[in-house]
Order: C-alpha cells, then structure tokens, then sequence
C-alpha cells in the first residue's frame, strides 16, 4: 500500500488570547492509504504495523488523492472473525468490497469543538480532511484530545497570569 505524506502547514501565531484550534493544526498528513483493489489482507498487515484503526481507500489524480471510502479496523474484525467463525475458508477481498463511506468529513478550518461533536454524533474513531474535493489528512479522537488538552492549558495560563495581574495593579493602587 502506498504511503503518502502531505507537508505541514505552519499554525498562525496566538495573539494574547488563545486561538480555538481547528483540524489543519494537528491533523495527520503522513497517511497509510489503501487503493480499491488492494487485498483486505494486506490493509490488515499494515494497519497492525502501523498502529492505525483507519484507512483511506482513495484514488490518485493529478488533483490530489480522491477519497472513496474508509477501511476501519472494525470493518476488518467484523470481515476476518465472520470468516473465520462459520469456517469458511478465506476469500481474497479487495479494499473497494469491505469499505464504507465515511460517517462525515471535516475541512482544515474546522474547529475542534465541531470536531468532537462530529466524532460524538457519529462514534468514529477517525475522520477525513478533505479540501477543494480531495483528502489531505486524517483526524483522530486522540490527535482532538490532545488540541483540546494543550488549548485548555493554555487558556488556563492565560486566566492565571490575568488574575495574578490584577491583583498586583489593585495591590499597587492601595499602597
């Protein structure tokens, strides 16, 4: 399967108050991609190697890589254990007979809160970036977590010094 890797794009810088992040900011671009006719086994080998739930079935263009459908690991247990369970012998399936279209899709400018609802309303485990029709990224529950725990920090830094500050100026008006 082929690898691809998308080059980061650089966040905007803060102003004193904190940016809400959205998706473009700590989405994945270095993405596992499986194509139509690749073999179920071989997405399986690769997702176990490279610790990923969710691939992307896609279509190379010179536009960019078209998205078809999403592999889940789920989808993939749920293929492999039915298999397996009644006894019948394994079938070589292509990608293109076991994904699913994604649940929903995000864009860069996303922002993490409508992240989260998305990943809530729809229990996934990942979601596609998708700009101008064509995937650049996936985004994970953890790679949301982690945004909202650093902005969350963040903010919380911000309050303190703010209430630090006002204490010294009203301490420095009673003196």
């Amino acid at each position: 399967m082929p690898r691809v890797t998308i080059p980061q794009i650089e966040p905007t810088p803060n102003t004193t108050l904190p940016c809400v992040p959205n998706v473009e900011q700590f989405m994945c671009r270095d993405m596992c991609v499986a194509t139509p006719d690749t073999l179920l086994a071989d997405v399986v080998r690769r997702m176990i190697q490279t610790h990923t739930a969710v691939v992307p079935v896609v279509e190379s263009g010179e536009e960019g890589l078209r998205l078809l459908g999403l592999l889940s690991d789920r989808d993939c247990l749920t293929q492999l254990s039915n298999e397996a369970f009644f006894g019948n012998p394994y079938q070589p399936k292509e990608a293109r007979t076991v994904m699913r279209p994604p649940a929903a899709v995000v864009s860069p400018k996303t922002d993490v809160f409508t992240l989260i609802a998305l990943f809530n309303e729809h229990d996934c485990d990942a979601l596609p970036v998708i700009e101008n029709s064509r995937l650049i990224g996936m985004v994970r529950r953890c790679d949301a977590l982690r945004a909202i725990d650093q902005y969350y920090d963040c903010t919380q830094h911000i309050r303190r010094r703010r209430r630090c500050n006002a204490t010294r100026s009203r301490n420095g008006r009673e003196e």
